[in-house]
């Protein structure tokens, strides 16, 4: 499985599981568990085929940055009005 190198894993099987419910199990249409069951390890085996790894560019400056504008945004919206 292609996964970021600096991600919480949790937060990406949560991902995984939500990508294999839309895409293999949604919607539940199934005649038995059997059919279920190899429906599930079908569908990973045909991510993995086609799956691509993430190129994350946001970087912690980035993220500083966005974090400077909102705490502006917000001190400039907490400033009463001048009138």
């Amino acid at each position: 499985m292609h996964l970021p190198v600096h991600a919480s894993w949790l937060n990406q099987i949560e991902i995984y599981f939500s990508i294999l419910q839309r895409k293999a199990i949604s919607p539940a249409d199934f005649p038995d568990l059997d059919h279920l069951a190899d429906r599930i390890p079908a569908f990973q085996d045909r991510y993995n085929a086609t799956a691509r790894p993430f190129d994350w560019r946001y970087t912690r400056d980035d993220l500083n940055t966005f974090l400077r504008r909102i705490d502006q945004h917000q001190d400039q919206a907490a400033r009463p009005a001048s009138g």
